[in-house]
């Protein structure tokens, strides 16, 4: 029984061995990149110059659509709504008007924030409902709230920031965070800018657009060049930057 001992540990060592177990050499000089025809590029260590290697630029198939089926019109609701910011001027161009100066027909009253009850506070014409409004109709309201006191009154009112129509932007940025969109209706670079840019170069990065259900990704680079993969951004919109930095790995015999 014991002569048997080592001709079994052999055996079985022998199968744990096999070189079908790993892949041939054959398998690693053809591999190619998941989702492409592309190879992966494989380095003799032993001839390999010393120095530094320079990675390609991530690849896509020209059927991959990027970001291109998430276009939309951008976001355009300018209703107000709880926490949104505004700033109100008034301009009055009579000869005798409350608001206006030798210098300037116009007044700035500064900026007010819509409140947990849909109000906002303003100097002269008091406590405004303002919840589902447009800020033309908040100039409206204004408007009439100064007839009688001054004598040709206008009202401008701008929406300065809408936190509750806010994007996310995660991952390999400066300044990772939430960020609100405004009338100028920004684009998936300019969530990149707000934080802070993309904190690898953009060759090694991927983009990824989550909205709801929908998920796109697109190269960085890609990104940059093709202004129709720069798709306008929708409320609750997440942007995630992710670096794909170049890696290798060293196959070789164990000694």
């Amino acid at each position: 029984m014991r002569e048997l001992l080592p001709v079994a540990l052999c055996v079985v060592l022998s199968a744990c061995a096999r070189p079908a177990d790993g892949p041939n050499p054959s398998d690693i000089y053809n591999a190619k990149i998941a989702g492409t025809n592309e190879r992966i590029q494989v380095v003799d260590l032993a001839k390999a110059p010393i120095g530094v290697t320079s990675s390609a630029p991530l690849s896509y198939l020209p059927a991959d659509k990027g970001l291109s089926p998430m276009r939309s019109g951008g976001y355009m609701d300018q209703r107000l709504r709880r926490g949104d910011t505004i700033e109100v001027t008034i301009i009055d161009s009579g000869e005798e008007a409350l608001f206006a100066s030798a210098n300037s027909k116009t007044l700035n009253l500064g900026r007010f924030t819509v409140d947990s009850s849909g109000f906002v506070t303003l100097p002269f014409v008091g406590r405004q409902r303002v919840l589902e409004s447009t800020p033309e109709g908040l100039q409206a309201q204004i408007v009439s709230g100064l007839r009688g006191t001054a004598v040709n009154p206008q009202a401008i009112v701008t929406v300065v920031e809408k936190p509750t129509t806010g994007i996310v932007v995660n991952g390999d940025v400066r300044a990772a965070g939430r960020f609100p969109l405004t009338a100028r209706k920004e684009r998936v670079l300019d969530a990149i800018a707000l934080a802070g840019g993309a904190s690898s170069a953009p060759g090694s990065t991927t983009v990824t657009l989550m909205r709801g259900k929908q998920r796109a990704s697109v190269p960085l680079a890609r990104l940059l060049e093709d202004n129709g993969q720069n798709v306008y951004l929708l409320p609750d919109d997440q942007v995630f930057v992710e670096s794909d930095a170049p890696s290798f790995t060293a196959i070789g015999r164990r000694w």
